[in-house]
């Protein structure tokens, strides 16, 4: 995302209400997932994907979301 960072579009997407789908689940998909996947959660992403990953975890971290 040229010019911005992930926590400022949560941000922005938590801050539009539950009506307007500020609610919606959000997974955070970075390189640097493991040095920083408790900030990730902290900060409200309901998940957070090492890069690089295939599409089965892909899919298993979304179905994993959608339960919860």
């Amino acid at each position: 995302m040229l010019g911005r960072d992930g926590f400022e579009l949560l941000r922005k997407i938590r801050a539009l209400g539950t009506s307007a789908g500020g609610s919606v689940p959000i997974i955070a998909m970075s390189a640097l997932v493991t040095h920083s996947s408790a900030r990730m959660l902290d900060a409200g992403f309901q998940a957070c994907l090492p890069k690089p990953f295939n599409p089965d975890k892909l899919v298993e971290t979304i179905l994993t979301v959608l339960k919860n």
